[in-house]
């Protein structure tokens, strides 16, 4: 099992903080283009095939998206959300952002 910084360096790479432009840190920097944000559909799809045809990769993307949800929830709870509906509702965002990703890079 990947300990917590390879979890977090995989994380990392996959949003693009290595050498790659993300969403602005500051609210006045200027915002960029999604081509400039996002990996290009050709990327995703060697991806999905690289992390398909691997165990080890495919476990430790369930790991990401598990730690992406969590988070997802502790910032509703934040807000005043009950605990398991914050759950809930960060649940169904990632299965939505997968199935949204997945007909898109399909097409």
């Amino acid at each position: 099992m990947p300990n917590a910084a390879t979890v977090a360096a995989a994380v990392e790479t996959h949003h693009g903080h290595r050498g790659r432009p993300g969403l602005p840190l500051h609210p006045r920097q200027p915002l960029r283009t999604a081509d400039e944000v996002f990996r290009s559909r050709e990327f995703l799809l060697r991806r999905v095939g690289l992390i398909a045809a691997n165990p080890a990769l495919a476990e430790r993307d369930l790991i990401k998206l598990a730690d992406i949800a969590g988070a997802r929830a502790r910032a509703l709870e934040g807000r005043g959300v009950e605990s398991g509906e914050a759950r809930f509702i960060a649940d169904v965002a990632i299965a939505i952002a997968l199935r949204a990703t997945s007909c898109w890079i399909r097409q």
